[in-house]
């Protein structure tokens, strides 16, 4: 995480589009982005948490491009949709891993079988 936003922070971001950051992406907390996962092909995904409400958002970005792009999703639903192939990088960004992860429906009420 450290070294992730040090990179970021010393990059000139300031005209990066970036959803509730109009002079640029801040790195870090409590107020700036933090980063969660990167991907084998450099992008990155970041949460943030919005002022306003206190509810957290995701901000994701292409290492090569300096646009985010927002999604106000709980991470686990951002990471279903990504390993399931969706674009979640911004557009044309889908890409799908056959692989080890399964996905099973799991039990919604007490009692209920897997």
């Amino acid at each position: 995480m450290k070294s992730t936003v040090g990179a970021f922070s010393a990059s000139d971001l300031s005209d990066a589009r970036c959803p509730g950051f109009p002079h640029g992406p801040v790195f870090g907390a409590p107020a700036g982005l933090i980063p969660l996962v990167d991907t084998d092909r450099g992008e990155y995904a970041f949460g943030v948490v919005d002022e306003a409400d206190g509810a957290w958002r995701i901000l994701a970005c292409n290492g090569d491009e300096q646009d985010f792009y927002e999604y106000r999703m709980p991470f686990a639903e951002w990471l279903y949709r990504y390993l399931a192939g969706e674009d979640m990088f911004g557009p044309g960004s889908a890409v799908f891993y056959p692989g080890p992860v399964v996905f099973e429906s799991m039990p919604m009420a007490a009692g209920d079988e897997p």
